[in-house]
């Protein structure tokens, strides 16, 4: 079948932190033996894959970023310039369903005024944080929720959430996953293994954003070291905002941390993947994920996880031996879960951690997911 993916952005392969994860999407439906065409209204890196093109007048691209009444009075004009293209290409290469990949509120409008419009039927899939009432929640989505054939959310903490906030009872999972070629070591490790020299290494990477909780990790580390145990930390990605910035490194000096803390800033794909490998333990300390991707890249690489209960990544350490989870917003929690990492640390098998990862989380595994799905709605 055909299947139009709608996303917010077609990324780098190169430098995006989630480029993995979205062209994997793509590619696990070509595995499936579908024809793929992408459409975006938003940034596009260059890419091999069919697209609709939409010329946008700049006015669209506040949506995120002004009112619902500036939505209701802007949007006909919008969603007519979205339409006729869709309309165009449908006409020559008829679309069979729309998956819209959720990580902004855009793929959702886009399916939505496509059905509406087309006839096309649609499934979500949700990414987003649900962190407001549901009475906070622009009318509009949740129209566009209601309205598809089937919603599902990349973990079953999101699904629970969303289903204890009366969004729709019919949720189902369809979980992130990485490409097979993630599993594999990379050509090129070891820069910072050598760094870390024989210290134990841990490492979180994300956008460092307030929700993340880089203070709870920094708090915990610093035990660490205060601790006696011979570690370093690398922190991967920016931080944002500038005065999450600032309390970082002034944190760091304080403590004395200088020598054993590494701020990388924003790193490429081809750098997680090496650190991924490199590292003795990934940490995720945030408040809030709908569902942990330094977590699974970590594990791919047969990399222990200790994780905070956020919503999302406890569901991918399913037992002790791929890591530790641990209470959240508790940098004392934290701390005694890197510390038992720390300790037990021959006790974890890389090898299991990297096959109970890629049974659950490949490529390989998670694209048939789509076509059950697809064929559930269409009866084909």
């Amino acid at each position: 079948m055909r299947v139009l993916i709608i996303l917010k952005y077609i990324p780098s392969a190169k430098h995006h932190q989630k480029s993995d994860l979205l062209k994997t999407t793509i590619e696990a439906h070509l595995m499936e033996g579908h024809e793929v065409v992408l459409l975006s209204t938003g940034k596009k890196a260059e890419h091999d894959f069919d697209e609709i093109k939409i010329r946008f007048s700049l006015a669209y691209k506040a949506w995120d970023k002004v009112t619902q009444k500036f939505l209701k009075i802007s949007s006909s004009s919008l969603n007519a310039n979205l339409v006729k293209s869709v309309a165009k290409y449908h006409r020559i290469k008829p679309i069979d369903i729309i998956f819209a990949e959720c990580n902004s509120n855009y793929p959702a409008f886009h399916a939505y005024n496509l059905d509406k419009a087309l006839g096309i039927p649609y499934v979500l899939r949700e990414h987003r944080l649900y962190r407001k009432p549901k009475s906070e929640i622009s009318k509009l989505y949740l129209e566009a929720l209601n309205a598809a054939r089937a919603v599902v959310a990349v973990s079953p903490g999101l699904a629970k959430t969303m289903k204890d906030l009366s969004i729709r009872e019919d949720l189902g999972c369809i979980p992130n996953a990485l490409s097979d070629e993630f599993f594999e070591k990379p050509a090129s490790t070891g820069g910072y293994r050598k760094w870390a020299g024989d210290a134990f290494l841990f490492a979180g990477w994300t956008r460092w954003r307030h929700i993340k909780r880089v203070d709870l990790l920094l708090e915990a580390f610093n035990q660490i070291i205060a601790g006696g145990f011979k570690a370093k930390l690398i922190i991967a990605g920016p931080l944002e905002p500038e005065e999450n910035y600032r309390w970082v490194k002034k944190y760091i000096n304080q403590k004395g941390l200088s020598e054993q803390v590494w701020l990388t800033g924003e790193i490429a794909r081809s750098e997680i993947h090496s650190l991924a490998y490199d590292c003795d333990c990934c940490v995720v300390s945030s408040d809030y994920e709908t569902f942990g991707l330094p977590a699974l890249e970590a594990m791919a690489a047969g990399t222990p996880v200790v994780t905070t209960e956020c919503s999302g990544p406890e569901f991918l350490i399913e037992s002790k031996k791929l890591g530790r989870v641990v209470e959240r917003a508790s940098g004392a929690a934290l701390f005694e879960g890197m510390a038992d990492v720390y300790k037990n640390h021959d006790n974890f098998n890389r090898e299991e951690i990297k096959r109970s990862a890629y049974e659950r989380f490949s490529r390989t595994a998670v694209a048939g997911m789509f076509t059950d799905l697809y064929k559930e709605l269409l009866r084909v």
